[in-house]
């Protein structure tokens, strides 16, 4: 059975509606199509805009089962700014994907990895076929201890990788371009994909206001003739749930907090019932 295959039936208990749910698959298979098209060799850079509860995590973990598919061997997810939001999305992803209770031995998850011992314990599962996914703290010395890590594996020069960055306008943007400077945790990420020669870097995020308001980068980019990284950059919208409702007196729909209907979409909340 394909990842994708495995995790339709996964999801059709979590998301019942059909719609909802493909359109999970659809995001996914779009934004791998794109890395396709645009040859991993160049590093494209793709912003999935999710709505506020629109399932950006269920997205991820459907992007990474489609890459795995799709014959890529290393997923990295940075998963947050604190060790707490790590944890929990990368619990998410691997419940989501059977890591730790399937029988098949597909996956192996190594979180933050360091040093020459994280180095050869990637390699190994590498050599038995394994597609690795690492979890990783969005911190400038975890984002370069795996880069350091991963330049010391010769064979990943020549592997399919994804990076996936969730909530990709916090930490991950130069926040010191003005100064002509680089802010520590953009060159961690700068320096991870520089050691990895193909791959897919993929931002996830429901605030795309910075990421997508780059105007500095695309023109230094043009103005230095590099039209080749300026037009390998694509942006893929995450639909709107189908069934909106209220998740702890939130609008599922425009993110409101609000009593029974909201005012601001005419969400109505099943309380109201």
């Amino acid at each position: 059975m394909t990842e994708i295959g495995r995790l339709r039936e996964v999801l059709t208990e979590d998301i019942p509606d059909t719609d909802s749910r493909e359109s999970v698959f659809r995001a996914a298979n779009d934004i791998a199509d794109e890395l396709d098209r645009r040859d991993l060799l160049n590093r494209p850079t793709g912003l999935a805009l999710g709505y506020v509860q629109s399932g950006k995590t269920t997205a991820m973990t459907a992007l990474a089962a489609e890459c795995a598919d799709r014959g890529y061997s290393v997923i990295i997810a940075l998963l947050g700014v604190t060790n707490l939001l790590l944890s929990q999305n990368t619990s998410r992803l691997i419940g989501k994907l059977g890591i730790e209770t399937r029988s098949d031995y597909r996956w192996v998850s190594i979180a933050n990895p360091s040093g020459r011992a994280s180095a050869s314990e990637i390699e190994d599962w590498l050599g038995k076929g394994r597609t690795v996914l690492i979890p990783v703290l969005k911190n400038a010395k975890r984002i370069n201890d795996l880069a350091n890590a991963l330049a010391s594996i010769g064979e990943v020069a020549h592997l399919k990788c994804l990076v996936i960055d969730d909530e990709a306008d916090q930490a991950s943007l130069n926040t010191l371009v003005r100064s002509g400077e680089e802010s520590k945790v953009y060159s961690a990420i700068d320096h991870l994909r520089s050691v990895i020669a193909r791959h897919g870097y993929i931002q996830f995020t429901a605030t795309p206001y910075a990421p997508l308001l780059l105007e500095e980068l695309i023109e230094q980019l043009l103005l230095e003739n590099d039209v080749e990284s300026a037009l390998h950059r694509f942006e893929e919208v995450l639909e709107r749930p189908s069934r909106p409702s209220f998740t702890d007196g939130w609008c599922t729909i425009c993110g409101h907090s609000q009593g029974f209907a909201c005012a601001w979409c005419g969400n109505q909340s099943p309380q109201s019932d």
